[in-house]
């Protein structure tokens, strides 16, 4: 028996649309199985939290889960709050960045190869920078 789709403008018959719907259905099978393999391999950064007096240290790490990213701290609140430093994966300082509250605030060091920006912040405004010739 043939069907007719005026809208499509082609003749199929009931068996090529069976065939047509199983392969679809494998597609969006295959498709599913590949996201949730891929999902579950997908490793999740690891955090570590330790209290410090009335603050939280956090310790975040690369994907390899060895290397240092950035190590500093929350307050009471949940707000960034004192010095957060950060790292490369070879472990080289990258930032030293400091926090009051949630706003920069402070002396920021950036260390490239051969000079460290120096960014002074208050309330969350530069007030000042500078640069340091350095062999690193």
């Amino acid at each position: 028996m043939l069907t007719i789709y005026k809208n499509l403008k082609f003749i199929v018959s009931k068996n090529d649309l069976l065939i047509l719907k199983h392969i679809a259905m494998r597609a969006l099978f295959s498709i599913v199985v590949a996201l949730f393999v891929l999902t579950g391999f997908a490793q999740k950064q690891r955090i570590d939290y330790e209290k410090v007096n009335k603050k939280v240290k956090a310790t975040y790490y690369y994907q390899d889960n060895t290397s240092i990213e950035k190590v500093g701290f929350f307050n009471a609140k949940g707000d960034l709050d004192g010095t957060w430093t950060s790292y490369n994966k070879e472990g080289k300082v990258t930032i030293i960045a400091n926090y009051k509250k949630g706003k920069k605030d402070g002396v920021w060091e950036y260390y490239k190869p051969t000079v460290i920006n120096i960014v002074t912040y208050k309330n969350n405004k530069i007030i000042a920078t500078s640069k340091k010739e350095v062999n690193l």
